[in-house]
């Protein structure tokens, strides 16, 4: 494998808290970070809370494919996060987290179709691209 491919609907703001997430949207965070002082997934550097699920696909499939994937696993949910975020003032990201090994740089594209299936999340879309000269390390259990 010469990439990975991880993507994320992230939803960030001050009045986020996991229970919140929990209860309102009734879906059970994948990832949850909250500022300092507030228990096991407090970070130091961080200034406001967040939580994200993820598409739920290994880290060898395309961007297009996580992307349709969160989509079609948060849709039942849509309604749900959307009036979340007015209410709370959130921030919505699909993040796509896309690590790159020995020089190879996978398709970065999504077709118009999927584009206006993402726009009617008002989300922001964020990539994030590392590149590595090495292949990936055989000990790192994040995509397990």
């Amino acid at each position: 494998m010469t990439a990975e491919i991880n993507v994320f609907l992230t939803l960030r703001g001050a009045r986020l808290t996991p229970e919140i997430a929990r209860e309102r949207i009734g879906l059970e965070p994948d990832r949850l970070r909250m500022p300092p002082g507030h228990g096991e997934h407090s970070r130091a550097h961080l200034k406001e809370p967040w939580c994200a699920y993820q598409s739920g696909l290994g880290l060898d499939r395309n961007l297009d494919e996580h992307v349709g994937a969160l989509l079609d696993r948060l849709a039942p949910y849509q309604d749900r996060i959307l009036a979340l975020r007015e209410e709370l003032g959130l921030t919505i990201l699909i993040d796509a987290v896309v690590e790159c090994y020995e020089g190879f740089t996978p398709p970065i594209f999504l077709e118009p179709e999927l584009v206006q299936r993402m726009s009617g999340w008002r989300a922001a879309f964020w990539i994030d691209l590392y590149t590595f000269d090495g292949p990936p390390n055989p000990t790192d259990t994040r995509g397990t």
